[in-house]
């Protein structure tokens, strides 16, 4: 657990800024009991896109709300003397007991005696049971934090809005409009989502080479969620490294790195500047040779269960967009959508 100072900018000018001092895991885990805290919800952390700051502080821009969200680690605050313990109450005698009746011992049930038992003679083979069909157990659904359980803040401090407040996190987010290609992800997807038994190596390779057709990047992979050993494979990768990755056989724990994280917590990153980021998992980038500056992480997610990632690297325009993250999302979603019902395919 880290100490984090949490800075949760007002929704709008009548309301006041406030900053918090709280106790999580990461930084996602202090911003969401932030949240909560405060009386929002979590919807706000769905999508975000993400910047680490030279002074490890992390900047978190949501692209819908243009709201930004500042965190930094901070030492554990100094204990405080505990209260004094409260005196103990006096003992008080037992009230004099009014006089009860004799306790009547309870009848012993007759013991039960099958039906079946008792009429099938002796020597009468019985029918065999029929067995019941062993079904494969979807992957398991995420645990949600709930509002009720978010630890409290040790200090809570509240600031006015000022019109002089210095400009954080990102500036232009450009426009998150997004329904041609949408439009274009969903028709290209039909023959895929048509198919009588859907192939989840296919499903990643046509899903991952959408992604990179309408988010232009260096290198991309398709992970498939290994829920039996909770790590994400390798499934389809794009790249100049891509050969090397698949012939290693690597895969990244779900919760380690950045891919790992987002799986974990359920979120859309985008990330700038990786080596400052704390989560950048480097084995795998060392053992290949490859160094990545930024990332765009995408979650393949239905009903609460985790099917797979999409992770884009080292965009060709210079940096990933809040529009191209939810273009991302979406074809995200849609292969979770396919990825289910091959799951249920192959428990049946």
């Amino acid at each position: 657990m880290v100490w984090f100072e949490v800075f949760i900018p007002a929704k709008d000018q009548s309301k006041t800024n406030v900053t918090l001092t709280i106790e999580a895991p990461n930084w996602i885990g202090a911003l969401r009991s932030g949240l909560s805290n405060i009386g929002e919800g979590q919807d706000a952390m769905s999508n975000v896109m993400c910047d680490i700051k030279p002074d490890n502080s992390i900047h978190v821009t949501n692209p819908n709300t243009k709201r930004v969200f500042r965190l930094r680690e901070v030492p554990a605050p100094s204990d405080t003397a505990p209260p004094a313990a409260a005196a103990p109450a006096p003992v008080q005698a037992a009230p004099p007991q009014a006089a009860t009746e004799p306790m009547v011992p309870p009848i012993r049930a007759a013991p039960h005696v099958s039906p079946t038992a008792a009429t099938v003679p002796s020597g009468t083979p019985r029918p065999a049971p029929t067995p019941t069909p062993k079904r494969k157990a979807p992957p398991p659904s995420r645990e949600v934090q709930q509002f009720s359980d978010a630890p409290r803040p040790a200090t809570r401090e509240e600031s006015p809005v000022k019109k002089t407040d210095p400009q954080i996190g990102r500036t232009d987010l450009g426009e998150v409009n997004i329904d041609d290609v949408i439009a274009d992800v969903f028709d290209a997807t039909q023959d895929l989502q048509m198919e009588a038994t859907i192939d989840p190596k296919r499903v990643a390779e046509v899903c991952l080479d959408l992604a990179m057709q309408k988010v232009p990047a260096e290198s991309g992979t398709f992970y498939t969620a290994d829920i039996n050993n909770n790590v994400l494979a390798f499934t389809a990768v794009r790249g100049p490294k891509a050969d090397a990755i698949l012939k290693k056989g690597l895969s990244v724990p779900v919760g380690q790195g950045i891919v790992g994280f987002c799986a974990q917590e359920g979120v859309c990153l985008v990330i700038d500047q990786m080596k400052h980021d704390q989560r950048y998992f480097s084995a795998i980038a060392d053992a290949v040779g490859y160094q990545p500056d930024n990332t765009l992480c995408a979650t393949c997610e239905a009903d609460g269960r985790l099917y797979g990632a999409i992770q884009l690297i080292n965009a060709k325009r210079g940096g990933f967009t809040a529009a191209e993250m939810e273009i991302v999302r979406y074809i995200g979603l849609t292969a979770a959508g396919m990825l289910s019902r091959a799951a249920d395919q192959r428990a049946e």
